[in-house]
């Protein structure tokens, strides 16, 4: 699940155009 969101999380970035700015912790990986 971790890796789907990663992805997911990076495309949306991408998409909106966040990549710019580092994706948030996530409390899982923590």
């Amino acid at each position: 699940l971790n890796t789907v969101d990663q992805t997911e999380f990076k495309d949306i970035a991408e998409s909106v155009g966040l990549k710019e700015q580092p994706p948030p912790p996530d409390p899982e990986n923590n």
